[in-house]
């Protein structure tokens, strides 16, 4: 399951200048999966580098930080594998203006606990790309595997044209390396520094 860092999600809301495509700092923030998910952060935000710390409660109720990334640059990734159950909070050590601080929890459940299926959520991930580029780039994305779950176009915060957020999922023991390869690849062609 992919964490996306979108393009200027250090940018803090309320700053005078907040740059941010979208807002949250990270795509989901917020999700459940199954004991064995393997969660993958990928860095989207170009020019910046970021260290995610995954910190779960421990039974006397203070921070115990199993993981730590390790700072990475753009275009690249980092993952954790969860196997307890339990609430887990994740946060970016890196300072960025004003003291903002990219936040965002993960819940592992038992099959008991997340309803009637059962079984781990597909990756998901999201890709922004200009809307009059969409056509190549679902056409590129699909030709390697990965299904467009849908589309949702916007107009740019910052230069007005109109940009497409592609929601896209991965059939269960796809690649990922290689989608991420890709992704990395063809981030690097968008106006978005």
């Amino acid at each position: 399951m992919v964490r996306l860092i979108p393009n200027e999600a250090h940018h803090g809301p309320g700053e005078e200048d907040e740059a941010r495509y979208l807002n949250q700092p990270f795509v989901p923030e917020s999700v459940t999966i199954s004991p064995g998910t393997n969660v993958v952060w990928f860095n989207g935000d170009v020019g910046h580098e970021h260290n995610i710390t995954i910190s779960g409660g421990s039974s006397g109720g203070a921070p115990n930080p199993p993981y730590q990334t390790g700072e990475f640059s753009e275009f690249n990734a980092r993952n954790y594998t969860f196997n307890d159950v339990r609430d887990f909070s994740y946060a970016d050590t890196v300072e960025y203006e004003n003291g903002f601080i990219m936040r965002g929890n993960i819940s592992v459940a038992d099959s008991s606990q997340q309803g009637t299926t059962g079984c781990n959520p597909h990756s998901v991930g999201l890709l922004m790309v200009p809307t009059e580029d969409l056509t190549q780039y679902t056409q590129d994305l699909q030709s390697r595997g990965v299904v467009i779950d849908s589309t949702h176009n916007f107009p740019d915060l910052r230069e007005g044209d109109e940009q497409t957020l592609v929601v896209w999922e991965l059939p269960e023991n796809t690649d990922m390396s290689a989608i991420l390869a890709y992704l990395a690849e063809v981030s690097q062609q968008f106006p978005y520094s």
